[in-house]
């Protein structure tokens, strides 16, 4: 019996605190949600699964940290800054030089980004190469391609 109202306890958390305003298909009962935790499970795996994601970005989701490093990268390419370790390092204080480095030097080496020096000086200026952006800007168009909008969100 106490487990009845855990789950009932945990639905009505849910409901309160996640968005649905904004989505047409309303979890109002423990059916609906399932259907929809179901929906956006399916739509992760396919984007990660989907043969057609390039290799660069199934390899920056491998795991958390690489994910991080990825996201520090871009953030700082599409902001228009200068992208070195260094500065990638001191962003992610989480995660420890050597880490940071062992990303940052096989995500080059796979030639995911690229490395140049800074006018001539001996401090590399890191690039995502072109593979990575198309395989980012793929990899989305597929994954919102697949968002069945009208079903599920306003």
């Amino acid at each position: 019996m106490k487990e009845k109202n855990t789950q009932l306890i945990n639905y009505s958390n849910i409901l309160k605190k996640i968005k649905s305003d904004r989505l047409i298909l309303k979890p109002n009962n423990d059916k609906n949600l399932k259907l929809l935790v179901g929906k956006f499970v399916n739509f992760t795996n396919e984007s990660l699964e989907n043969p057609e994601v390039g290799a660069s970005i199934r390899w920056f989701l491998k795991s958390h940290k690489k994910v991080k490093v990825f996201s520090c990268i871009m953030d700082k390419f599409v902001a228009n800054e200068p992208i070195y370790k260094e500065s990638i390092i001191k962003d992610l204080r989480e995660f420890s030089y050597k880490t940071i480095t062992t990303i940052i030097d096989e995500s080059i080496t796979r030639k995911y980004l690229t490395n140049t020096f800074n006018g001539g000086k001996k401090i590399k200026l890191l690039k995502p190469s072109e593979e990575l952006i198309i395989d980012l800007l793929n990899w989305n168009i597929l994954r919102f391609s697949k968002i069945d909008t009208n079903e599920i969100f306003k």
